[in-house]
């Protein structure tokens, strides 16, 4: 009595039958009979076949019997696999070949592995944890890995968040892992900045998006300035200095008192215009830090402005602009 080996491709779904043939080498004036059932070997039962056992019975002049087992079918990328089908106690016959093994053929394709874009506020100090998802579309029974690494995009590593890369490794089953990305706060009024996590290498698995966009949106202000001087308009353009007082109102989320420092003088006319007397020194700012202006303007133009330009700045660095003008009309209006 023997019994061949066979294969069996699996199937997405349902169930396929694999059937084995008994054969006697010779014709039996005798009832021939063995015992057989299934064995696990790296397939398992009820979950790749289903288990079977029974008596086998050649009636006289019988030279072959079959026996027929389910396979199951499913969507899981895996291994090739096993089960054995074994012939015990044999009656009016011997057994030469006692065990069967039987091969499933795995024909599902690999997961498909993604990566998932992210956002998040920066913060003003301290790190954060921004995690990805990498996922994977159905269950393998397969170990998968893959490689990640961040990159710079407008943000940088160091500065707006911790570079990291490694191999990300998936047991069998798992269909999600999570990549940890370090964010770094800051007070620094900047653009919203982006980086990357870039995945590559997959085994077991196709990657169909290969990268995450990080984006840190920013949550800090520059301070705010206002300045107006004291008075706006001079007049009568007579020539003379006249002392200019400029009130400042400066305010800072983080910094009760930003550094307000004067950065400029400009006059849209040249201190000797034509027609103004053809006096000079129009822009003074003196040693106790007190400004003067001539009240002088260019008779054949059409009014002098004086321009002064501010700026504050707080204790992270970030800075902001303001300006007031102080005006010498043509005419008195």
């Amino acid at each position: 009595m023997t019994i061949g080996d066979k294969t069996i491709t699996e199937g997405d779904n349902g169930t396929a039958i694999v059937t084995y043939t008994i054969n006697l080498n010779t014709v039996s004036g005798k009832p021939v009979t063995v015992d057989y059932s299934t064995q696990d070997g790296t397939a398992t039962a009820g979950k790749d076949y289903i288990a079977t056992n029974g008596k086998i019975t050649f009636a006289l002049g019988e030279t072959t019997k079959t026996i027929t087992v389910q396979v199951l079918g499913d969507a899981i990328d895996e291994f090739d696999e096993t089960f054995f089908l074994n012939l015990t106690n044999p009656e009016n016959a011997t057994i030469t070949k006692n065990q069967a093994v039987t091969t499933i053929l795995d024909n599902d394709v690999p997961p498909v592995m993604i990566i998932g874009d992210k956002t998040i506020t920066e913060g003003h100090n301290g790190t954060q944890i921004l995690n990805f998802t990498v996922s994977l579309n159905t269950a393998s029974s397969k170990a998968i890995s893959v490689k990640y690494t961040t990159a710079n995009g407008t943000a940088t590593a160091g500065s707006d968040y911790t570079a990291t890369n490694g191999i990300l490794n998936f047991a069998a089953g798992e269909t999600t892992k999570t990549i940890a990305v370090q964010i770094i706060g800051d007070r620094l009024d900047e653009q919203n900045e982006n980086f990357f996590v870039n995945l590559s290498e997959a085994i077991n698995a196709n990657i169909i998006d290969t990268q995450a966009i990080a984006t840190i949106l920013d949550d800090d202000e520059s301070p705010t300035l206002q300045v107006q001087a004291v008075p706006g308009e001079l007049w009568p353009p007579n020539h003379k200095m006249v002392e200019i007082q400029v009130n400042k109102q400066v305010s800072d989320d983080f910094d009760a008192n930003p550094t307000v420092r004067l950065i400029s003088i400009t006059s849209n006319e040249p201190d000797n215009g034509l027609g103004d007397g053809d006096t000079a020194g129009d822009i003074e700012i003196r040693p106790n830090g007190k400004i003067f202006l001539r009240a002088e303007r260019s008779g054949n133009g059409n009014g002098r402005v004086y321009t002064l330009t501010y700026s504050a700045t707080d204790s992270a660095g970030n800075v902001t602009y303001s300006t007031t003008q102080v005006k010498v009309p043509k005419n008195k209006s």
